[in-house]
């Protein structure tokens, strides 16, 4: 796997219960069915704009685009080359 994934996955680990962080070793398991709600998404979001020093646009704000660590780190990636 690479970097960004790994690093969402440490991230994302915060933010489940103990229960549920084994499962964030498949960077494809649906982040909803681990628990997370709409108020921890938000601070899951927000951590991650901090730790890559991004932002994500109001387009990227879709479900889609938070529904598991690859669909993270997928648009983590898009928003580097963009700044790039």
């Amino acid at each position: 796997m690479d970097e960004t994934v790994l690093s969402v996955m440490a991230i994302a680990r915060h933010h489940v219960g103990a229960e549920s962080a084994f499962a964030l070793n498949n960077p494809d398991t649906d982040l909803s069915a681990l628990g997370i709600d709409s108020i921890e998404m938000v601070s899951l979001i927000l951590d991650i704009e901090a730790h890559f020093v991004v932002e994500f646009p109001a387009s990227m704000m879709v479900a889609e685009t938070f529904r598991n660590v690859r669909t993270i780190a997928d648009s983590l990636q898009t928003l580097q080359k963009q700044k790039a």
